[in-house]
């Protein structure tokens, strides 16, 4: 009404623009905000959702993630979701709220993976449903922000310490690729455009000494090269150019310190382990999806003042060598030692980037976990769950004071020398646990062992022909003949009852009644009643999928292919140990009782035609028509592919560990993901010849290696742990 009254109805355009407020932006000032962290974003998403409910004390995903720790001094059990003082169901208290509706309709917006787009992607989903619904989904995402948040903050705050109170003698580097550069020409053509020159710049800032006066220099490097693909061997390349440019400038390095993001390709997977690590390096890893650093911004400027020189008509950039003529005239910068921080900024190019061959390696395990890691030798690393840089761990002291958060060093194998490859029976790690690299050297032993009796076999032919010699008449000779084939024929038809032996037997079997003919002359030991006790941690990430009533706690297994026979022998032996011997087991059932597994029989404890849906959800089944004679097809494959030593079961198998232990065994399967597949598969399996009613059948739980973290619509089971109660009486529980 003011406004009117002194201008009037009706003003000129470039007074409007005279007379907007300075707080109100023009629609091009305005920026995209990208490169965001897709886990906070969709819990920033539902707190505002939540915030415009009229829930108090709610306005981002920080008051959230209070809302589910304990107030003050938090522990390492409220991160990792362990204390049993807090936790995700404090959410439940935004329900009780007077003013909002459990069952009001809402909407909300979700980053997550398509399915119906190829390839896949993230896309922004639009979701609607109840707050009930709402929060039901966000209790799952909080499950895991706790420790996500902590990382990121952690680390962040590591790199920050070590940035302002730097040792003498140590280097500190954070390292990242940028965005590669475009190469234009003002006025080009049409037909430049499709086919345009890329340079790959690499951005890393050091912190280091002064050598003359000791102050704190921040030198930006920028490393320049047409070789485009973003690897290990780059950043190899990189390291070393950069540590020689350090020496010839005389800076003293102890101890070189290198933090980048956790890109695999690049940074963090065995290949890079084993190309940037020496004695005197160890690199720390940010958060995942909160690497943002100065390198962000160093890329940035070299690129805006290339652009900006090409679109003034000052000049063009053709190529590597001419970005990097350009960069060294215009945007290189020394200094000299005036008191204060130096500032420097220089400029490489790297023209061939060596890929040599790498020797055979080992991947880390739960590498996603490890954020700080450094190199023992050229066979071994130590990592560690988070970087700490206190007073104990700059003086190598193994103490360290923030050891709850950050975890032990633990002494890992990154490669093996070839003598160890040939005679090492196992690898154990840190804590006393052995691998399943013990595999390849058991069917390497069962082979040998094959052989030798095939040895024996031709040698006792030998000796008898040998002996026959002496007897001169061609009866006698004749006679020893027969003997001789007589014991041969013998010794192979001697059943094989050694488990190495008998995988080893079966490996190269290509057709079903080949493996049945083969498993008739095989006779497998008793099992064995025997209970080595073990000591095995919670799968947290598995812990949000155990439905809610079901008893028990899952236990971690290793996921390497053989995780469901895993649990079978840790449900018999109470150890994993003995996973070869169970999968040999469960073939035997399988195939010789064929008939009892494609039947009705398998019925009980599940939906009637349980074959049909087992048929349907194995690997080899590719839409067809599932009659009779198809189904008894999947499953004579599906017999076939588990032969080899890491390979997936699934519900068949489920079905023949049960007659294998003699005892039920509950398939559990979460409530998440496909229902329809849920009513299939959360049953109780029963032996094929049930002696004794067991009140307490052995729980195995469907689950995935990345937990909960996936969407519904989209999570499918790779993996199964075992659900351990008190039954269990030699597994030991590590909280």
């Amino acid at each position: 009404m003011k406004f009117r009254q002194k201008y009037g109805a009706i003003i000129q355009l470039p007074t409007f623009f005279k007379l907007r407020p300075k707080n109100v932006l023009k629609v091009d000032a305005h920026k995209y905000r990208t490169g965001l962290c897709e886990t906070c974003l969709n819990i920033s998403n539902k707190a505002a959702i939540l915030k415009q409910l009229g829930v108090s004390g709610v306005c981002d995903k920080y008051d959230l993630l209070n809302l589910t720790l304990c107030e003050g001094d938090r522990k390492s059990t409220c991160i990792d979701r362990l204390c049993m003082k807090c936790g995700v169901d404090s959410l439940d208290r935004i329900l009780q709220v007077p003013q909002v509706d459990p069952q009001k309709s809402v909407k909300w917006k979700r980053w997550e993976m398509s399915t119906t787009e190829k390839p896949k992607k993230k896309v922004l989903v639009c979701k609607e449903g109840t707050v009930n619904d709402l929060l039901m989904e966000l209790k799952v995402e909080m499950k895991a922000f706790a420790k996500h948040i902590h990382t990121a903050t952690w680390q962040q705050g590591q790199f920050i310490d070590l940035h302002k109170n730097l040792p003498d003698g140590w280097v500190v580097s954070v390292q990242d690729f940028a965005e590669n550069y475009r190469h234009t020409t003002q006025d080009e053509v049409s037909s430049a455009f499709f086919a345009y020159e890329q340079t790959t710049l690499f951005t890393n800032v050091s912190i280091y000494k002064c050598p003359e006066c000791n102050e704190r220099v921040e030198e930006s490097v920028v490393f320049i090269t047409s070789d485009t693909q973003h690897d290990g061997h780059v950043v190899k390349a990189v390291c070393d150019i950069l540590q020689g440019y350090l020496k010839s400038k005389g800076v003293k390095i102890l101890k070189h310190v290198i933090f980048s993001d956790g890109c695999g390709a690049q940074f963090k997977s065995k290949v890079p382990f084993h190309l940037l690590l020496d004695a005197n390096t160890e690199r720390c890893f940010f958060g995942s999806q909160h690497g943002k650093s100065q390198c962000d911004s160093l890329g940035g400027l070299v690129k805006t003042a290339a652009s900006r020189f090409v679109k003034s008509g000052a000049g063009s950039i053709r190529n590597a060598g001419e970005f990097h003529e350009f960069c060294e005239q215009e945007l290189a910068r020394s200094t000299t030692c005036n008191g204060e921080t130096h500032k420097v900024r220089s400029f490489f190019i790297m023209e061939k980037i060596d890929r040599p061959d790498v020797p055979a390696l080992k991947a880390i395990p739960n590498t996603r976990q490890v954020h700080h890691i450094k190199r023992v030798s050229a066979e071994k690393v130590k990592v560690k769950k988070l970087s700490c840089f206190c007073v104990p761990c700059l003086n190598e002291d193994p103490k360290c004071e923030e050891a709850a958060f950050t975890g032990e060093w633990k002494e890992l194998q990154l490669r093996q020398t070839h003598e160890k490859a040939q005679n090492d029976c196992a690898t154990v790690d840190s804590e006393g646990k052995e691998t399943s690299t013990r595999l390849k050297r058991e069917l390497v032993k069962a082979k040998e062992v094959t052989e030798e009796a095939k040895s024996k076999a031709t040698t006792t032919i030998d000796s008898i022909l040998a002996n026959s010699k002496k007897n001169e008449t061609p009866t006698t000779l004749k006679t020893e003949k027969v003997k001789a084939k007589k014991v041969s024929e013998e010794a192979k038809s001697e059943p094989i009852t050694r488990i190495d032996s008998i995988l080893v037997a079966i490996q190269n079997i290509t057709s079903y009644n080949e493996l049945v003919s083969k498993l008739s002359k095989i006779k497998l030991p008793e099992l064995g009643q025997g209970m080595t006790p073990g000591f095995y941690e919670i799968d947290e990430d598995s812990l949000p999928l155990v439905p809610p009533g079901e008893s028990g706690v899952p236990l971690k297994i290793g996921a390497d292919g053989n995780c469901f026979p895993r649990c079978v022998s840790l449900a018999q032996y109470g150890n994993e140990d003995r996973h070869l011997e169970m999968r040999v087991r469960i073939i035997e059932e399988l195939a010789k009782n064929s008939e009892y597994y494609l039947s009705a029989k398998i019925d009980e404890g599940g939906k009637s035609n349980s074959a049909r849906s087992f048929a349907s959800f194995g690997d080899f089944y590719r839409a067809q028509r599932l009659s009779k004679s198809m189904i008894r097809k999947l499953y004579e494959q599906e017999i076939l592919s588990i032969m080899k030593p890491g390979t997936y079961m699934g519900a068949w198998q489920l079905a023949a560990a049960a007659s294998v232990l003699g005892i039920p065994i509950k398939s559990v399967y979460p409530v998440y993901g496909a229902a329809t597949v849920r009513a299939e598969l959360h049953r109780i399996f029963w032996p094929r010849k049930v002696s004794c009613v067991v009140s307490k059948p052995v729980k195995i739980l469907w689950t995935h290696t990345s937990g909960a973290r996936l969407e519904p619509k989209i999570w499918r089971p790779n993996h199964f742990v075992l659900l351990s109660d008190a039954r269990y009486e030699g597994i030991f529980i590590l909280q």
